[in-house]
């Protein structure tokens, strides 16, 4: 049976990994774990975005202390998906407070007609 929850996919970790780093921690898993925040953003998934960032950060971490370097083409693809989350967090932020204030006005109203 394939597993097939996106918040948590089953990631082996690449030949290229440092030692004790998490699973997928080589340049593919961070790609991926990019693309799964893009995508748990767009689907309103705001539960499944923190603990792929925690992820994230810990790839981070194990792939800094690798002495390997990557290709730039690979580090720009990265660099462009980090955009991609930065503006797709802050999107979901605004429309967030966009909400929140017509929730406020609703309320603002509704209390002027009870009184």
């Amino acid at each position: 049976m394939q597993h097939t929850d996106p918040a948590d996919p089953p990631s082996p970790a690449p030949a290229d990994a440092p030692a004790g780093a998490p699973a997928g921690a080589g340049m593919a898993g961070i790609e991926l774990v990019l693309k799964q925040i893009i995508q748990a953003v767009r689907d309103g998934h705001d539960e499944r975005v923190e603990p792929l960032i925690d992820r994230l950060g810990a790839m981070f971490e194990s792939f800094t202390h690798a002495d390997e370097a990557e290709p730039k083409e690979v580090v720009a693809r990265i660099q462009a998906l980090w955009k991609q989350v930065s503006l797709s967090l802050a999107s979901a932020s605004h429309e967030a407070s966009t909400e929140l204030q017509r929730i406020a006005a609703g309320r603002k109203t509704l209390r002027a007609y009870r009184s």
